[in-house]
C-alpha cells in the first residue's frame, strides 16, 4: 500500500487521482461509490491485471453515444499466459474470458 500511496503522491500534480478504500463493501459496491466522484462523462474499471485498448474504448464510447438507453459497454475479454516467467515473450495459451455487464 505504501508503494501505491508514493506513486499517487508523485503524480497528484500531473493527473487527477482518487484513492479510496471501502473495506466494508464488495467490489461492485465500491465501484459504484467511486463513480460518484467522477466528473467526466465516461468511466472505465481496470483491474491490476487488465489491459485497455484505446481503439476499443473509442468503440465503446461510440456505442454509448449511439444507444442512449444503454449505460455500459465492453469489448471482449482475453485471458493469456506467456511461456516462462518473463513479462515479455511468446504466448503459451490464449482464450476467451467472459465479462460481466
Amino acid at each position: 500500500m505504501e508503494c501505491v500511496l508514493s506513486v499517487i503522491d508523485k503524480l497528484k500534480d500531473k493527473i487527477s487521482i482518487i484513492h479510496a478504500t471501502y473495506p466494508e463493501t464488495n467490489a461492485e459496491a465500491a465501484m459504484l461509490e467511486l463513480t460518484k466522484s467522477v466528473k467526466e462523462k465516461y468511466v472505465v474499471y481496470a483491474g491490476d491485471d487488465d489491459f485497455l485498448i484505446p481503439n476499443s474504448l473509442k468503440k465503446c464510447v461510440s456505442f454509448l453515444e449511439d444507444n442512449p438507453t444503454y449505460n455500459s459497454a465492453h469489448g471482449n475479454g482475453v485471458l493469456f499466459q506467456l511461456k516462462g516467467d518473463d513479462v515479455f515473450g511468446p504466448i503459451n495459451s490464449l482464450g476467451y474470458y467472459p465479462l460481466k455487464d
